[in-house]
Formats: structure tokens, sequence, C-alpha cells
């Protein structure tokens, strides 16, 4: 009975441990201008947080309508990216939205996400990839994190991307 009893548990632990285990993190070099030049971006959990952590401290009041910090997600695997988390500031605090990226429409918004900032150089997103449609048979999805600021020392639009080229690839399980 206890062989049974520690088997069953094991394998429970081994079923559940990837929705707890940190999946990516993608560093990034310090190579942009400005408020929002990202250090790296980590995708962790079930539903999937991803924390976008920059080089410089920031407040959502300094970047209100001048910064945003997205997270890209192509779900149908045709190299083209099908939904966006949009991080915005509203002047004291951050929010996100879920939008669904449309070929021949306007993009359409799907649903609020959960955003908190757990210190100054970083925001935090919470993205229930049920929220989105996956193409038939997928077992991966791919995602690449960017930031979007005007400013002083970003004249013209400073964009950041992480990795800089192609895009993360993640298993939808677990």
């Amino acid at each position: 009975m206890i062989k049974k009893t520690v088997a069953l548990t094991v394998c429970l632990l081994l079923i559940s441990a990837p929705a707890f285990a940190a999946h990516k993190k993608v560093r990034d070099a310090n190579d942009v201008d400005g408020l929002l030049d990202l250090r790296a971006a980590t995708v962790y959990g079930a539903p999937r947080i991803w924390n976008l952590k920059t080089y410089n401290s920031w407040t959502p009041k300094a970047i209100r309508d001048k910064g945003f910090l997205l997270v890209y997600y192509d779900t149908f695997g045709d190299e083209r990216y099908d939904y966006y988390a949009l991080l915005r500031s509203t002047g004291n605090r951050m929010q996100g939205t879920l939008w669904r990226d449309r070929v021949s429409k306007s993009d359409y918004r799907v649903s609020f996400l959960e955003t908190w900032r757990s210190d100054k150089r970083s925001a935090k997103v919470r993205v229930p990839l049920g929220r989105m449609r996956f193409g038939t048979n997928r077992d991966s999805y791919k995602w690449y994190a960017q930031t979007i600021i005007t400013g002083p020392s970003c004249k013209r639009t400073c964009f950041d991307r992480a990795p800089n080229r192609k895009g993360v690839t993640e298993p939808l399980g677990g």
C-alpha cells in the first residue's frame, strides 16, 4: 500500500511540475536609449506570467502616453504574430489588455489582463492562454517581448525587442 501511495505521489508531482517551473528567460543587451531598454523577459507559471525587466527604473507617470510594453504571440505557427499583450500606463498604475491582431480588420480587444510591478524596473502581466485560439495540432507557440518609448533620450521612437530576432518557442502544456 505504501509503495502505491509513493508511486502515485511521484506521478502527480511529475505531472504538475511543468506548471510551476520557469519556462524561458531571455536576456537582452543594454542597447537602446530611454527608460524602457529591456534587460530580460521571463515567462513562468500557469496561467503564464511574463516579467519584463528593464535596465532603468521608471514610474507609470514617467511613461504615460510615451512608453508601452508588449508581448507578441504566434499561436498558429505561420510566422505571423496573432495576439499581443499591451501594457500601458494610466498615470498612476499599469493596465494590461490582450488583443487579437487581425490581418484585414482592426485589432480586437480580447480581454483585460492582470498587471503589477514587483520593483521599479519591471512590469508583470498574467496572460491566460485559454483566451487565445491556437492552430490545430499545436503543442507550442512563439513569443517575443517589445518596448516602445519616446522622450528626451528618444527624440524619435525607440524600440527594443527580446529576443532581437525570431521568437521564443514555448510549450503549450503545463
